[in-house]
C-alpha cells in the first residue's frame, strides 16, 4: 500500500510567470545546482522509467547524491551506502491560466518510488502549486519508519523548491 502526501506552495506571481519559470532551462540549472549541489546532474529529457510523457511537454531529469553520513538511521539500517536520488519533472502547456505537471523521485536499486501530479492555478493575488504524491516502499520491516522519514524529506525538498523559486522569480 502506498502513502499519500499532499502539499501546496503559494507564489507571489501570476500563474503564467510561474509556468514560464518552470519551463525555463536557466531556472532548472540554477535550481538543481542550488538545491542538490554542484555534483548534481541536470538534463532536459524524460527518464524512460517515468512512463509515457505527453508530446510537447517540457521535461527535466536530475540526479544527486546524498552521502551515507547524512541519511537518517531508519534508512541506514537498510542501506549503509550513499544514496543517489533521481528526479523527473514534466510540465504541460499553459492553458486557461492553469497547467499540469508530473513528477517522480526514485532511488536506483531500491524499493522506493515516488510519483505525483502537480497543478498550477491562480490563488489569491498569485498562484499555487498543489502536489498530490504517492510514495511506494516495498520493505517488509521498518516500512513505517522509512516512509515517515522519506515523507518528511519529500516535504523538505518541496519547501526548498518553493523558497528557491520565490527568490529566483524576484531576481529574474
Amino acid at each position: 500500500m502506498a502513502t499519500s502526501i499532499n502539499y501546496s506552495a503559494d507564489f507571489p506571481v501570476d500563474p503564467k510567470r510561474l509556468h514560464d519559470a518552470l519551463i525555463d532551462k536557466k531556472y532548472w540549472l540554477s535550481r538543481v545546482n542550488s538545491i542538490s549541489g554542484e555534483d548534481a546532474a541536470c538534463e532536459f529529457r524524460a527518464d524512460p522509467d517515468d512512463g509515457p510523457i505527453p508530446e510537447g511537454w517540457f521535461s527535466v531529469w536530475s540526479s544527486h547524491l546524498v552521502p551515507a553520513t547524512e541519511l537518517p538511521p531508519a534508512i541506514t539500517k537498510v542501506r549503509s551506502a550513499d544514496l543517489r536520488i533521481n528526479r523527473g519533472e514534466h510540465w504541460g502547456p499553459f492553458w486557461n491560466n492553469r497547467a499540469s505537471g508530473l513528477f517522480t523521485f526514485s532511488v536506483p536499486e531500491s524499493p522506493v518510488r515516488v510519483r505525483g501530479d502537480v497543478k498550477l492555478a491562480p490563488h489569491g493575488n498569485g498562484s499555487r502549486l498543489a502536489y498530490t504524491t504517492e510514495l511506494q516502499l516495498k520493505v517488509p520491516f521498518l516500512k513505517s519508519k522509512i516512509e515517515s522519514n522519506l515523507s518528511d524529506r519529500i516535504i523538505k525538498v518541496l519547501d526548498m523548491v518553493r523558497d528557491f523559486t520565490i527568490v529566483w522569480l524576484a531576481s529574474h
